[in-house]
């Protein structure tokens, strides 16, 4: 018998109870959906078609089919390579400076994706979830600027992007042309003082001097043995495995380089400021291995920037006082366009406002070119064209905003290995035999002068051979008058290789006073002799600062003027002033891009020099 409910009514005989909590009526669900389907069923059926079991049917059904498929993959075939294309890459503002710099780069007929997506499915896929980040910080607008450079591991293997092209077998085989870097540089004095820069890179089988008897594992490149050629070249690095270690993920400090010699044997070489104990430098070798990331040597540890190198302005303007687009005649022309080129703009309307009031105070400051307008308007023009290939103020990017590795002269580069810094290590000893950094390890010797007579390529003289030639040459040769007097002997006379013009920016640099044992020990007194410039004429900046820190090395921080971001907005339009000059310079004895000094004898620094104790 079934008892009664508290306030109820008693339940029949038979009957169910009540379920304690509501449940989903499934049949209401199903019913929905079923309206949903005939009304979808309905609205078909107004459009006009053949019967579904009909033979017309079956052929409408399977056309229909087949153009929905055909559009889907079409459009993906289309989607993939718009994807990795400059039209597609280039779509945000914040790619308008590398979208600049590709324009006038040697792969501007390259897509993006050829060196920036891996081929296949997965380097595809990998691409796109790295730019469905760059689009949401883009949206949220906590972009960077300037955009970081993209991590080297993050980057396709360079064996599936620059090798499709550029074949490693055929660059280190022996016999290929030589490749010359010729180009004019203007000084920055009245006359725009115009010389040649002849640089020929040396390229397998036309290497540097070794010693004879030696393997190319030779670090030593004279011992007082025979000379001979060393096979290597300056693709050697890609030629073979080279292991480099580093702390940050572009590469740009290496404290650890190891390679396999023709021996098969594994050589170490560490930066010395990283050794403990020089007879044990093993622990040392542990520590940085565990601290660090490491990768085999490619393609793009050198040409880091190949795609979309921002232009160098001086670079520029040297290019456009060649074409004759900017007059030479215009007195001081590179040292003023380099002034307002090198100033640091917020806005490009700022930059274009500063721009066009060139030509009146380019004019006040040199009264002498009022005479002719029409060149002023003329360089004015083609110094706005190079602002605009050079700087992207929006984004605050400018041809110093990213690390260039290809050479030495705006980034470490080279030196970040050739730094004469990085100690062979041999037994779990240092040793005083280093990886290679003289000029002509992966070049010739830079020719600067009026004109180029030739590039010493091959095994030098026997009275080169010293070391410290650069330094001993004088007790052979007394001055320049005596080193090109035509009747100087043979093994005394420059002339048989070199333009006048080429010893003589040594000699006025200031570089021919330095004594190296007195440098060694007492840097103060000697660059009060010289001044920094000398030091600049050999070394740049990055050599110094691996033991003293900037407050030394400012004054021979050139390849341009420097500015203080800090400075005044003394011109009234967002813009900050240039000092006068580089402190320890004058403007016509300004270092130059590529370590070298011209023009008049250097003055002596304007400021003490400070900070003499490693730092």
């Amino acid at each position: 018998m079934n008892a009664p409910v508290p306030g109820g009514t008693e339940p029949g005989p038979g009957a169910v109870p009540a379920a304690t909590g509501a449940t989903p009526k499934k049949g209401k669900a199903k019913k929905g959906k079923k309206v949903h389907f005939q009304r979808t069923r309905r609205f078909l059926g107004k459009v006009p078609h053949p019967a579904l079991h009909s033979k017309a049917g079956i052929i409408t059904l399977v056309a229909g089919t087949t153009i929905v498929v055909a559009g889907v993959v079409g459009g993906v075939m289309w989607f993939v390579p718009y994807s990795e294309s400059v039209a597609f890459c280039t779509t945000c503002h914040t790619m308008i400076p590398q979208h600049k710099a590709y324009d006038v780069s040697a792969h501007a007929d390259v897509a993006c994706g050829e060196c920036h997506v891996a081929p296949g499915l997965a380097g595809w896929v990998k691409a796109k979830m790295a730019g469905t980040q760059e689009l949401k910080a883009l949206v949220l607008n906590n972009y960077p600027t300037p955009i970081p450079p993209i991590p080297h591991a993050d980057m396709p293997s360079t064996t599936v992007t620059c090798q499709k092209c550029h074949s490693i077998d055929r660059i280190n085989t022996p016999g290929n042309p030589i490749k010359l870097i010729l180009r004019p540089r203007y000084e920055q004095n009245e006359s725009n003082t115009m010389q040649m820069v002849a640089v020929a890179i040396r390229p397998t089988g036309l290497g540097t001097t070794r010693s004879a008897g030696t393997d190319t594992s030779q670090v030593d490149t004279h011992d007082g043995q025979a000379a001979v050629l060393d096979p290597r070249g300056v693709h050697w690095h890609v030629a073979q495995e080279v292991q480099v270690y580093s702390s940050d993920d572009l590469y740009q400090d290496i404290p650890l380089v190891e390679y396999q010699n023709d021996k098969g044997q594994t050589e170490s070489f560490i930066i010395s400021s990283q050794i403990g104990l020089a007879t044990n430098v093993e622990p040392d070798i542990k520590r940085l291995k565990a601290k660090s990331i490491n990768h085999t040597m490619d393609c793009i540890d050198c040409h880091n920037m190949v795609g979309h190198n921002i232009p160098d302005p001086s670079k520029a303007l040297d290019e456009s006082l060649a074409k004759g687009t900017i007059s030479p005649s215009l007195p001081f022309i590179k040292r003023d366009a380099l002034d307002l080129l090198n100033r640091n703009y917020m806005t490009d309307d700022q930059a274009n406002k500063a721009i066009d009031r060139f030509p009146q105070d380019y004019v006040e400051r040199n009264p002498s070119a009022a005479g002719d307008p029409e060149a002023v308007s003329s360089a004015t023009e083609e110094i706005r064209r190079i602002f605009a290939e050079t700087s992207t103020p929006a984004m605050k990017t400018t041809w110093q905003a990213y690390p260039d590795n290809l050479g030495h002269q705006r980034s470490p580069g080279c030196f970040r290995c050739h730094d004469g810094a990085h100690v062979k290590v041999v037994d779990g000893v240092a040793t005083d035999k280093v990886i290679p950094s003289t000029c002509s390890t992966c070049h010739t010797f830079p020719q600067v002068g009026t004109e180029v007579t030739g590039l010493q390529l091959g095994v030098p003289p026997d009275s080169h051979k010293d070391k410290l030639f650069v330094f001993s040459h004088k007790s052979s040769v007394a001055s320049v008058d005596e080193a090109f007097d035509p009747k100087a002997p043979a093994n005394a006379s420059c002339s048989t290789c070199h333009q006048r013009s080429y010893c003589e920016n040594c000699h006025n640099s200031g570089a021919v006073k330095v004594t190296h044992d007195e440098m060694l020990y007492n840097h103060a007194q000697s660059v009060k002799k010289s001044s920094l410039n000398a030091c600049g004429y050999c070394h740049q900046p990055v050599y110094c600062s691996t033991c003293h820190s900037s407050d030394v090395t400012d004054g021979m921080q050139s390849p341009q003027v420097q500015f203080d971001p800090n400075a005044s907005d003394s011109a009234g339009d967002g813009s900050t002033e240039a000092p006068a000059e580089v402190p320890g310079t004058s403007p016509s004895s300004q270092p130059i891009g590529d370590g070298t000094i011209s023009g008049a004898a250097a003055s002596p620094p304007s400021k003490p020099f400070v900070g003499t104790s490693a730092s």
